[in-house]
């Protein structure tokens, strides 16, 4: 922690933001940060974004440092590394991409390798104002979250905006509580 420039204490909480290739994970957090879209080059590596909170309460003041990971294989080793010591995570798959979700096992497991049981992972169904091609069932879902005990999931389209406020106010809520 440190003191923020408004005077109070500020928080810092690294996040990572991992799935597999193509599923929206840059675009979302575009979403998050500058309220747009825009269809991105995949992402080398990992970039770094920081995004500040000031409406959760008077005395203190959040930094969430969001890594961006590349979901292609040949950088699996850099975003393992950047997974370490992480607060939370938003792990992503695109509803019409079977492939996507069925990777989900590995990124959840190495998120459990790297890091404390805590760890606050949310679980994003993206692509959603494509529901007419959705190849994954929501039932499918429910049953995953079960068997890897995640709480958090959301259905978000990064394209029109749908609930990626609502989960990202929820989510930054939770980690700071926590």
């Amino acid at each position: 922690s440190s003191i923020s420039t408004s005077g109070k204490p500020k928080h810092i909480f690294k996040v990572v933001i991992l799935g597999n290739i193509s599923v929206g994970k840059t675009s979302i957090i575009g979403r998050v940060m500058n309220n747009d879209f825009q269809v991105k080059e995949a992402t080398v590596g990992a970039e770094f974004r920081e995004y500040q909170v000031h409406d959760l309460n008077s005395h203190s003041e959040i930094s969430l440092q969001i890594w961006d990971t590349s979901g292609a294989e040949r950088y699996r080793a850099i975003t393992t590394s950047h997974i370490r010591n992480a607060d939370a995570a938003i792990v992503v798959y695109d509803i019409t991409d079977r492939e996507s979700f069925n990777a989900l096992e590995y990124w959840i497991d190495i998120i459990k390798k790297c890091n404390s049981d805590n760890i606050i992972i949310y679980l994003l169904g993206n692509k959603y104002d494509l529901m007419k091609n959705r190849q994954i069932d929501e039932n499918e879902v429910e049953e995953y979250l079960k068997i890897k005990n995640i709480k958090s999931n959301y259905y978000v389209s990064a394209k029109t905006g749908i609930n990626v406020d609502v989960m990202f106010k929820a989510f930054y809520t939770e980690i700071y509580e926590k």
